[in-house]
């Protein structure tokens, strides 16, 4: 089903009976007079991922929408997945749970006094250690800025593709 068909369901339920039209309540690039039956905005972030979201629908649209306008934007933010706090705090996560399972099998060859186990257990606690160093130096690589730098005129698009 096409947006559009939904935007016609949904707006008198927006405007909640009143009789303002959809110029009336946004900008002209969503009115009427717009060419378009759809336009998509992708934004494009630092990390390379990207999100989607439908920025503007003709309400008088009945037919799908088959060849909607893109338009793309760039943010100088990374998604949450990619941001090196949220991955700093993952790497230190799995390496408390991987060391924590690797010195209750420590302990417990210990109690038993099997030396080539524990041996084997100190070696793979070091392997832990360095994967874990690695894996944070990685992450420093990554440059970032606290700040989010969005794209100063969001009038104009960067790229305006028609598929």
């Amino acid at each position: 089903m096409c947006l559009c068909s939904l935007w016609k369901r949904w707006w008198p339920v927006a405007v909640r009976g009143r009789s303002r039209r959809t110029k009336d309540l946004y900008p002209s690039s969503y009115s009427d007079k717009d060419p378009q039956m759809c336009t998509k905005l992708v934004t494009s972030m630092a990390c390379g991922h990207t999100f989607t979201r439908v920025a503007a629908q003709r309400s008088s649209c009945s037919s799908p929408c088959s060849t909607p306008s893109l338009q793309h934007k760039y943010i100088n933010d990374t998604c949450a997945k990619c941001d090196p706090e949220s991955r700093r705090r993952r790497v230190k996560l799995d390496y408390e749970y991987r060391h924590a399972e690797l010195m209750q099998l420590y302990m417990a060859a210990k109690k038993v006094g099997d030396e080539n186990t524990m041996a084997e257990l100190e070696h793979l606690m070091a392997e832990n250690t360095r994967v874990t160093r690695q894996k944070n130096f990685e992450v420093s690589l990554v440059s970032h800025d606290p700040d989010v730098v969005w794209q100063e005129d969001f009038e104009e698009p960067v790229h305006d593709f028609k598929y």
